[in-house]
């Protein structure tokens, strides 16, 4: 049974309890409707100047409203404009980049951060034992192990691979942000993803 309530005046359509908002006020012949109520092939039309409700009309002359509200009621993505949809990809890039970073990187067989924080910390802490003259240095991993007495140039060697792989995710992420807002259309947004 299909029944749907169509409120131009809100940009609202109810079907079968649950609202979806749709934008009405560039559609011709709804600005003197106060409701729309479509029960199966059954349309009533409830007017806002006081015209006779009408009954008569077809369902079909509604049925581009219809489609959408169920297009919106499968997929909430469907209800954003284009440049709305465009946010939502844009924040699932940087998660997906975050979330690249955050699971690490192994370098000299040690899985490390790789995240700008913890590669500027291990930057720092090289530089201070450097600076008291140290040749080794103790350096904690990605699991919270200490490893100790690493060479500071192989600590220097670690902080290039980590910030190549910082670099590399974060081309990635540049690349895919510029394809964004290159899009047209949410088909071409569908397409990229990390």
């Amino acid at each position: 049974m299909s029944q749907y309530s169509i409120l131009p005046q809100q940009n609202l359509v109810v079907s079968h309890g649950k609202a979806v908002t749709i934008q009405m006020s560039t559609r011709k012949n709804l600005d003197n409707i106060h409701a729309i109520q479509i029960l199966n092939n059954t349309v009533d039309i409830e007017y806002l100047d006081g015209t006779p409700n009408k009954t008569d009309a077809l369902v079909s002359d509604f049925q581009d409203l219809i489609d959408e509200t169920e297009n919106a009621l499968l997929d909430p993505t469907v209800r954003l404009t284009v440049d709305e949809y465009k946010q939502v990809v844009l924040h699932n890039i940087s998660l997906s980049f975050n979330t690249e970073l955050s699971n690490g990187y192994t370098t000299k067989g040690i899985k490390m951060n790789a995240r700008i924080f913890d590669i500027q910390q291990l930057i720092t802490a090289q530089t201070l034992a450097i600076k008291l003259f140290n040749t080794t240095m103790n350096i904690v991993d990605y699991n919270n192990v200490i490893h100790n007495d690493i060479p500071v140039g192989v600590v220097d060697e670690i902080i290039t691979e980590l910030g190549q792989h910082y670099q590399t995710c974060f081309d990635k992420k540049q690349q895919l942000r510029s394809l964004v807002y290159a899009a047209k259309r949410k088909q071409d947004l569908d397409t990229i993803i990390w």
